[in-house]
């Protein structure tokens, strides 16, 4: 009895082991080709320049300057954006950062005030 669980043990140690080396080589040989996308769409590339699966909108030189404001990842494919704030550059010209920047500027302007104000307040007591 021990001795057929140690070769049946033995057996599928050896098929799982052979299903682990055989499998990722079979999938690295038949690379697959993404089918066409339709009109106004591409392939996004990967790190490797190899285009994915799936299909992403091209992003137009009059939708880029809203939705990609930091630029694109790779000049050949217009599907990918920066991150924002990765291009310091364009960062300024984003309408978000610009509305944050007034709004901490007013509040700086209030806090500077009451605290004037609380001196002022100290003194005559």
């Amino acid at each position: 009895m021990i001795q057929k669980l140690k070769t049946s043990i033995v057996i599928l140690s050896l098929i799982a082991g052979l299903y682990t080396v055989l499998v990722p080589w079979a999938a690295q040989a038949a690379p697959i080709t993404p089918g066409p996308c339709k009109s106004g769409y591409a392939h996004p590339l990967d790190d490797k320049g190899d285009p994915l699966a799936s299909c992403s909108k091209i992003i137009t030189s009059k939708e880029a300057k809203t939705l990609c404001p930091s630029g694109f990842v790779d000049d050949k494919d217009k599907t990918k954006c920066l991150p924002l704030g990765s291009n310091p550059a364009a960062l300024k010209d984003n309408p978000i950062v610009k509305d944050l920047n007034v709004i901490v500027n007013v509040l700086a302007g209030l806090v500077g005030i009451a605290i004037v104000g609380a001196i002022i307040f100290g003194g005559i007591q």
